[in-house]
């Protein structure tokens, strides 16, 4: 599958996709150096099969930083920089962001920031960068502990998806992506959803294909609002809450969420609030509720972290004017943006999560 970014970005997978890229990097970007960002987990499991793209280039400089969300940060940052500046990087030099979502936001960050902009592409590890972070052209890191404070819309020149980093995955990192991949059928395509809400996560085989048909999604709304200014808010239901929920966990828990974990619970919180704003049928409500809680791990909470949630809640990107400004569902399928709702009303959302019927004793139930 070959697509168009707004940028003109190219984007290769499939059997022959580390022929391709390798040969669009030699003959049409033509770097005098080029820059490999990885993590110590991608460094050990995925760049032996890499090293058949960099196989007979010149001038090949590997980055190692540490991984996990924790590690998005401006000190990231300046380490990567001040490797490039040591190793001379020039605007003609390219940068290869080989890892998770981590490596596609904080690698696009600092490529487009290095010397007004380096050339740099994406090629996605994890289940939830292929379908999520390195598809869109959103780079960024965590600032005084929020999510994505700081970042630049920025393309990369190409993004390679190659099915056999999946299999490098373990469950928890599978059901990460997967978490992204409900998400873009509930906001976009309802029949998508109805062939993911017959299926049971432990018996899906063919990942390629859901990966295909998200990242097709992903696209046209990419294509149709490259800047977020309207339409491409649609993909951000379940995020609002579920950023607060994964910014509280970085800060309290030993094992914090995954993104997709995260977001999975906040699809949770945000399916339960579009029942009392957007019009979603609680006979649809219900039946999403107890597939989310199905497939995934349920996080735990209690009143007292409230106040803490509602911080990272008022810092989310969509608030204007100092109202909550969510993402919702009117229909399996069907997103509608710029729902403002209140206090009142998130925290009788979040009263009602805290009180799901999930049986403690299920190995599906994590408490941190």
């Amino acid at each position: 599958m070959n697509s168009i970014f707004p940028d003109s970005t190219q984007f290769f997978t499939g059997k022959k996709s580390i022929i391709l890229l390798k040969e669009f990097i030699k003959k049409e970007l033509q770097p005098d150096k080029i820059f490999i960002l990885t993590d110590e987990n991608t460094n050990k499991f995925c760049l032996k099969p890499f090293k058949k793209i960099i196989k007979g280039f010149d001038n090949i400089i590997i980055i190692i930083i540490a991984s996990g969300e924790q590690n998005k940060t401006l000190a990231s940052c300046e380490t990567i920089w001040s490797e490039l500046a040591h190793n001379k990087a020039t605007r003609k030099s390219l940068i290869i962001n080989l890892g998770g979502g981590m490596i596609s936001d904080i690698g696009g960050f600092v490529a487009s920031t290095y010397k007004r902009g380096l050339k740099y592409i994406n090629i996605p590890t994890t289940l939830l960068s292929q379908v999520d972070a390195s598809v869109g052209g959103k780079t960024g890191i965590d600032f005084k502990g929020v999510k994505n404070m700081l970042g630049v819309f920025s393309f990369p020149e190409a993004i390679l998806i190659y099915p056999p980093f999946i299999e490098t995955l373990d469950e928890r990192q599978k059901k990460s992506g997967y978490a992204e991949i409900i998400k873009t059928a509930l906001a976009c395509d309802k029949s998508f959803w109805q062939q993911l809400s017959e299926l049971d996560f432990n018996e899906i085989i063919d990942w390629q294909t859901l990966i295909n048909r998200t990242i097709s999604i992903k696209l046209q709304v990419v294509n149709a609002d490259p800047f977020e200014s309207g339409f491409r808010k649609v993909l951000n239901f379940g995020h609002t809450i579920g950023h607060a929920f994964e910014s509280y966990s970085m800060k309290h828990d030993n094992t914090p969420l995954l993104h997709g974990e995260a977001v999975a619970m906040g699809m949770l919180c945000e399916t339960m609030l579009s029942n009392k704003i957007s019009g979603l049928k609680n006979e649809e409500t219900k039946f999403i509720i107890d597939y989310l809680l199905k497939n995934f791990n349920y996080y735990s909470i209690k009143l007292e972290a409230f106040p803490e949630l509602f911080n990272y809640i008022f810092q989310d990107k969509k608030n204007e004017a100092d109202e909550f400004q969510f993402t919702l569902l009117s229909s399996p399928g069907r997103a509608v943006v710029n729902q403002k709702t209140n206090i009142e009303i998130v925290t009788q959302c979040l009263k009602e999560y805290i009180n799901l019927k999930v049986e403690p004793a299920s190995e599906n139930h994590f408490l941190f």
